[in-house]
């Protein structure tokens, strides 16, 4: 059984030839993306994943074809995160870190390094949402969040209203 390599208790589905969708409709967020999770932790340990990189790296794909690179932050535990395209729409994603109330222990006990924990929130999902988020940083008196709030400006903002002026575009030719 895969399961407990990946995550703990009990598998929220049941093996039921094919009909394992509906079940997995019908269950709530936070399993599904469990499910998910897993899946992809089971994924990522298996010994073809990492050739399968390599080789797609020597024959020339972008390293951002596998990961994500983080645009910014605040200089100490949050990150913002852009990822889009015109499949599957564009996003920017705050990543807050936090970390159990003994993260600056020394000596020994700072090899018991407490459980990340990570907080995500969906920014922005629009232009104007884009820009709000851009207003907001750019007038930030931390330096690193005015540093994030640049590069979303000169680097994502004009690829977001392409986007949307080629959308604009694409339901206007339709309602015509």
């Amino acid at each position: 059984m895969w399961w407990p390599r990946v995550a703990e208790g009990e598998l929220p589905l049941n093996a039921a030839k094919g009909d394992e969708m509906f079940g997995y409709k019908e269950l709530d967020p936070t399993n599904r993306l469990l499910i998910l999770k897993a899946l992809c932790e089971l994924r990522a340990k298996q010994d073809d994943i990492a050739s399968y990189v390599n080789d797609s790296l020597k024959d020339g794909t972008e390293i951002s074809y596998f990961r994500k690179n983080k645009i910014g932050g605040d200089g100490t535990a949050t990150f913002y995160w852009y990822d889009g395209s015109s499949a599957i729409g564009h996003r920017l994603y705050k990543q807050v870190n936090k970390t159990g109330a003994n993260s600056r222990m020394r000596g020994k006990a700072s090899k018991n390094w407490p459980a990340a924990c990570f907080q995500w929130e969906i920014l922005a999902t629009n232009l104007e949402e884009f820009q709000k988020v851009v207003n907001e940083l750019s007038s930030s008196k931390v330096a690193a969040q005015v540093a994030a709030g640049k590069t979303i400006e000169t680097d994502v903002l004009p690829i977001i209203q392409k986007f949307q002026k080629v959308s604009l575009w694409i339901s206007l030719i339709i309602v015509s």
